[in-house]
């Protein structure tokens, strides 16, 4: 199962970069951002992902599907 995983990461995952917050966010929103996006993980259950299962948006600067919603769980 290694193999297979590591292939999709090459193509689908990029790699890590830190938490950069932007210019104009006050300190309580960058580390509300920071918690959504890094240490929570928010967008792995709350984003829509593609046909190839990866989320369609890492943060709310690639785009309005972030947190979006997941779709439907068990019906």
């Amino acid at each position: 199962m290694r193999w297979p995983l590591k292939a999709w990461r090459a193509m689908f995952a990029p790699d890590p970069q830190p938490f950069k917050p932007a210019q104009d966010m006050s300190p309580q929103l960058a580390r509300g951002a920071y918690l959504v996006e890094g240490l929570g993980h928010c967008g792995a259950c709350h984003t829509p992902r593609s046909i190839t299962l990866q989320e369609k948006a890492l943060s709310d600067r690639d785009g309005t599907l972030f947190l979006s919603g997941g779709g439907a769980i068990d019906g």
